[in-house]
């Protein structure tokens, strides 16, 4: 079992990988196998992928994310779900028809529906790098052809 040192160290060196979060003063706190992180980042594409970081080290079990985040460049919500709708369309792999976009003071509300679970995962992953995106909630369904058809294989 690795010491608090050491869980502590793996982190820093897994932040340290992401040239994203390269020179941001993050604090990495170890209890357990669990970390809490705390900080501050500019981007909430930074934040979550400061969160996934420290997820993917070796003995880490779970992760607290209390980074705050300071946005220097703000956008209006219209703007944020200008943005949003735009990247969702220039995706060649969801319908931008079938989700519902809403933005409240930079938090992102996704909903609708897609066939297939990465489509649902590939709208987050779109909106997340956003400028002035503060969070996202996802409540998009998979409801899959087989299903619409009401569970009858179709020709």
């Amino acid at each position: 079992m690795k010491t608090k040192e050491q869980i502590q160290n793996d982190v820093r060196n897994e932040l340290n990988r992401e040239s994203a979060m390269v020179g941001t003063d993050i604090r990495i706190i170890v209890n357990g196998n669990h970390i809490t992180l705390e900080g501050i980042a500019d981007s909430y594409a930074k934040k979550i992928e400061t969160e996934r970081a420290a997820m993917r080290v070796d003995g880490v079990t779970g992760v607290t994310n209390n980074i705050v985040l300071k946005i220097s460049h703000q956008k209006s919500d219209e703007d944020i779900r200008k943005t949003v709708i735009r990247m969702i369309t220039w995706n060649s792999c969801i319908d931008e028809s079938r989700i519902d976009v809403k933005v409240s003071q930079g938090w992102v509300t996704l909903a609708g529906e897609v066939d297939y679970d990465y489509q649902k995962s590939k709208a987050t992953f779109l909106t997340e790098d956003i400028t002035g995106v503060a969070g996202v909630t996802n409540f998009i369904s998979v409801v899959s052809s087989f299903e619409k058809a009401g569970g009858k294989l179709t020709a």
